[in-house]
């Protein structure tokens, strides 16, 4: 049966990123994001779960970041609302716990809603099964827009201990590299996934790692 994508409400399709405080892991994604797929006529916004509003990006992310050659948004913390998960065709969520917290406000927004380590997982297996019905001409909307509306049909083929769906929310300085590897991982799947044709061979799955904070 092929896979149907959501139907569009405007022009651009929309990302959602969410975190706990809006200041660090979903900083990354957003900038790893917008550096892949930002000119791909697509948005990406972020948010935090119990994010106070009006707080800068952690300096030591930002330092991170830099180092790659990435400048983060300038835009300060936005605690999440339900009209942001309603409103985004992808949601997301850097732990378990923000994703939870996302269809709490939005119960409808379940099955475009994933960790960001998930749907890497999940993106390398759709990848291998040509993403449905996906023309290999599809632009990366089109197929973004599909890979989120298979991935639910895919969580059973990817079995894995809960905890490797998170990303550890970072407290010292080699908690930030390993959230950053982490994030930067996860993106690149999905982001190989849904700009790939179909005879592209998937992305390499994600290896199981220790999401313990260093001390």
């Amino acid at each position: 049966m092929p896979l149907e994508a959501r139907p569009d409400k405007a022009a651009r399709y929309s990302v959602l990123v969410v975190s706990t405080h809006d200041v660090a892991r979903s900083v990354a994604a957003q900038a790893l994001l917008l550096a892949t797929v930002g000119d791909a006529d697509i948005s990406v916004a972020r948010a935090g779960s119990r994010a106070i509003a009006g707080q800068p990006p952690a300096e030591r992310m930002r330092t991170l970041l830099q180092a790659r050659g990435l400048e983060p948004a300038e835009a300060t913390s936005t605690p999440l609302t339900a009209p942001m998960v309603r409103d985004a065709d992808l949601v997301l969520a850097v732990a378990r716990e923000n994703r939870a917290a996302a269809v709490s406000l939005a119960p409808d927004a379940v099955r475009r809603s994933f960790t960001l380590r998930e749907l890497a997982r999940l993106a390398s297996l759709l990848a291998s099964d040509g993403l449905g019905d996906v023309p290999a001409d599809a632009d990366v909307r089109a197929r973004l827009s599909l890979l989120v509306a298979g991935a639910p049909l895919a969580r059973t083929r990817a079995v894995r201990s809960p905890e490797d769906d998170d990303v550890a929310e970072p407290r010292r300085m080699p908690g930030y590299r390993r959230a950053l590897a982490e994030i930067d991982d996860a993106v690149a799947a999905i982001v190989a996934a849904a700009s790939s044709p179909r005879t592209t061979k998937p992305a390499p799955p994600i290896p199981s790692r220790d999401l313990s904070t260093p001390q």
